[in-house]
This record gives C-alpha cells, structure tokens and sequence, in this order.
C-alpha cells in the first residue's frame, strides 16, 4: 500500500527529513506564485520556480524562445517581492533553464520527420537533372543522408 506524504510526514522513521522537504516545497509554491504575479500575463504559464537558493533564483521554462523573454525581465524579477519565512528575499541572479523533457520530445520529433522512400527517390532524380553543382550537390546529400537513416 503506497502511502500519501502528509501520511509519511507522521512516520517516525521519515518525519524530519519529509517535514523538512514538504515544507521547503509548499515554501517554493508560495514563492512561485508571488512570481507570477510580477510577471507579464504571457510568461505566466510558460515559467516554473526550481529553487531558490543564497540570492540566486533558478527558474525552469518549456523552451528556449521562452527563456530568451524572461530574459528581458530580469529587472522586473529583481524587483518581485519575494518572502521565506516572514523575510524579504533579495535576487542577486536570476538563472534560466529548459526543462530537459522538452528538449529531448523536440528532439524525438525532429527525428521523426524523415522522408519515406518516394520522396529520396524523386530528390534523387531531381537532384540528377540540375545543371547549377551546389543545388545538385545538396539535393544528393538529402537524399542519401534520408536513405541511410531509413536503413
């Protein structure tokens, strides 16, 4: 029987180090939602707070265009009131990461788009008939490098 984390937190073999946890992430909770108030309407959902630790604000979002505005307000975050345990907490840095599942499902989808045999066949043949080398060139590689990852 899996038991729940309140459940855990009252075992005595678990309690401090579980109390300690559970209490250190409902702390982030409230963190992250003063965050989101304090950040435009649009990055509202697309930001997570990982941690925050020593003045340094660690901050998870779903892709790199993402980061790249969070990025621009930065000054606005520094500016969040943010609160652990009755004190004001100052943002020396702000650090920016993609989340790693994202990463590795866009990788997985650009994996996915290969070209079925027709079509390395008709580059193939078109890359044959071309009379400018570069374009020719090109379209030969496509098609050979399609090929090879069908294999």
């Amino acid at each position: 029987m899996m038991k729940s984390v309140s459940q855990l937190c009252h075992d005595r073999r678990h309690s401090r180090y579980l109390a300690s946890l559970y209490a250190q992430a409902a702390q982030l909770k409230q963190m992250e939602q003063r965050l989101l108030h304090c950040l435009p309407h649009l990055l509202q959902t697309q930001v997570k707070l990982a941690n925050y630790e020593k003045g340094h604000l660690y901050l998870q979002v779903s892709s790199s265009a993402w980061a790249s505005r969070v990025r621009m307000v930065i000054p606005q975050i520094r500016r969040c009131p943010l609160y652990a345990q009755h004190r004001r907490l100052s943002i020396k840095q702000v650090h920016i990461k993609v989340a790693i599942a994202n990463r590795i499902r866009k990788r997985k989808l650009a994996q996915a788009k290969q070209l079925n045999q027709e079509s390395c066949n008709l580059i193939a043949r078109t890359a044959a008939a071309q009379d400018y080398a570069p374009l020719q060139q090109a379209l030969a590689r496509l098609a050979a490098s399609s090929s090879k990852h069908r294999l």
